[in-house]
This record gives C-alpha cells, sequence and structure tokens, in this order.
C-alpha cells in the first residue's frame, strides 16, 4: 500500500527549504574526524583528560572500538547517500520519504541502479553538481568527476551490501564484537606443517544462522560465529569521500540560494586515477571466515 501525505504545495516549499538547508550531514564528519584525531593521539588523550574510571580500561580495547566505530559510520555514510540519491530524483520531498524507506527496498537499488550502472549521468550531475548545465557540464573537469562517482558508487555499493550484515548486527542491539582475529590453514597428517595461508587483523564477530529446514512454522536453523576482518583507514578514506559528496549535494544548493548576477560557484570535483588509492586493501590482513557451532 502506498504511503500518502496531507501537505499543501506550501508546505512541500517549507520542507524542501528546510531540507536544503538544515539536513545535518556534518554530523558524520565530525564524527570521523574525532574518532581519527582520538586514535592518533589516544595515550596523550587518557592521560591528560581521562578520569580515573577511563584510565584502568585496556587503551587497545578502547583504540579498537574507535577504529570500529569509523567503521559503522562508513555504513550510516553510505546509507544515507543511497537513500537521498534514490529520492532526490524520485521524490518532490525526499525528506519526508526517507523516512519510509525499508531496507529491502534500499538494497534493491542499490543492486539494480548502483551497481550494474544504470544510474546516469544527468543523475548523478542533478544530485552532485546541480546547476551547472549546457556547456559547463561539457568541461573535463565535470565530466571526469561523474565519471569517478559512478565508479565509487559502484564500489561502495557492492562493499555496503556484501557487508550488510555487519551493520545490521551494529545497528540492532550491538550484536557484534571488534577483536583482532586471526586464523591459519595448515595441511593435515603432516609433521611440523607449515601455515598454508595465514591471516591477521582487526575485525568483527558476530553470530549468524542459516536454515535448514523447515515444516510449516518450525524452523530448524545452523548457527554460526562469523568474523569479518575490516581495515578502519579504508573505511576512513570512503568516509572522506562520501562527505564530500554531500557537501557538493547540499553546498551547491545552499550557494545557489545566495547568488547574485555574475557570482560563481565554487564546487568539489574528483579524479578517477585517484581510485586505486581510495580503495586500497591490504590483502594480508583482509578475510572472513565462518564457524559452525556445535
Amino acid at each position: 500500500m502506498p504511503i500518502r501525505y496531507s501537505i499543501s504545495e506550501r508546505g512541500i516549499e517549507f520542507l524542501n527549504n528546510f531540507f536544503t538547508g538544515w539536513y545535518h550531514y556534518k554530523l558524520w564528519f565530525f564524527k570521523f574526524k574525532t574518532y581519527d584525531i582520538l586514535i592518533d593521539n589516544l595515550e596523550k588523550f587518557v592521560t591528560e583528560f581521562g578520569d580515573e574510571e577511563l584510565k584502568k580500561e585496556d587503551i587497545n580495547q578502547y583504540k579498537l572500538s574507535l577504529k570500529s566505530e569509523i567503521v559503522f559510520t562508513f555504513f550510516h555514510l553510505a546509507e544515507a547517500l543511497f537513500s537521498l540519491l534514490y529520492y532526490c530524483r524520485k521524490s518532490p520531498f525526499p525528506l519526508l520519504e526517507m523516512k519510509s524507506i525499508r531496507a529491502d527496498e534500499l538494497y534493491s537499488y542499490v543492486q539494480d541502479e548502483i551497481i550494474t550502472g544504470k544510474i546516469t549521468d544527468e543523475d548523478i550531475r542533478f544530485v552532485f553538481y546541480n546547476g551547472i548545465i549546457d556547456e559547463e557540464a561539457q568541461k573535463e573537469t565535470i565530466v571526469s568527476s561523474i565519471k569517478f562517482i559512478r565508479e565509487f558508487l559502484r564500489r561502495v555499493g557492492e562493499r555496503f551490501l556484501k557487508y550488510k550484515d555487519v551493520y545490521i548486527e551494529y545497528k540492532h542491539g550491538l550484536r557484534v564484537v571488534p577483536a583482532i582475529a586471526s586464523f591459519k590453514l595448515t595441511p593435515e597428517n603432516v609433521p611440523d606443517p607449515k601455515p598454508m595461508l595465514e591471516r591477521s587483523g582487526d575485525a568483527h564477530i558476530f553470530i549468524t544462522t542459516e536454515l535448514l529446514s523447515k515444516n510449516g512454522k518450525d524452523e530448524i536453523y545452523k548457527v554460526r560465529q562469523t568474523t569479518v576482518s575490516f581495515d578502519y583507514m579504508l573505511y576512513l578514506r570512503l568516509c572522506t569521500i562520501i562527505f564530500q559528496l554531500l557537501d557538493n549535494l547540499f553546498g551547491m544548493r545552499q550557494k545557489k540560494e545566495k547568488l547574485k548576477p555574475g557570482d560563481q560557484i565554487s564546487t568539489l570535483i574528483f579524479d578517477p586515477a585517484q581510485l586505486p588509492t581510495i580503495f586500497k586493501e591490504d590483502p594480508l590482513s583482509t578475510f572472513s571466515y565462518t564457524v559452525d557451532l556445535p
């Protein structure tokens, strides 16, 4: 059943002005910047500003928790970014529609439009370079930026869906544990075997289930412990770029409202050559595995 709203044209105008002018996207910037600064200066912070209770805690666990929060901030940002992309083109009042979006609907949009590349250059330009049209839109800096954004969105979309279970476990009751995890694969029946594969690094550990059988309402599930590694520096870079995209989205619209004849708008541009560096990940600390519980 479609959701309808009792709102006048005047109400829609107010809502959209509120949305454009007051949407608090810098919240995430303040969060991941604060986490990053704390991680780099944690010992000094605890020594100079921590109370007695904080000083009793394991500083390595403290640091690991902050790294973990950067990962979760990425997922918050990505969810906001994809919701905004979806509704900025679909709805006359995006902020209101974002309140009713369902997870499966968002996942389908990311899979069907973002990852497959169906999102158009015009959609990207409208959202992130609003007001740049005609000859200005054909300039190499804008064309290259749109190419960057398309590929960036595709890769972020793949990561968002691949690891969405980690995000779900975090959101719904903090059912996830940050840890330093490791594993080795060694051959069987070999004296003093050397590992065939060895991995270690920061990771999230949580419980998953898999349906084994169903008989009417009776369902039997296999229970597993799942471990997924993370490189917080990668997620920090992704947070930074997503924030810059949101800054373009809202900044362009806010600047347009204040333009006078002859004024120019400054905007962020992006270089596709930066993509390998942004998504660089250490293969020796990248892993995931599950262990079936008896």
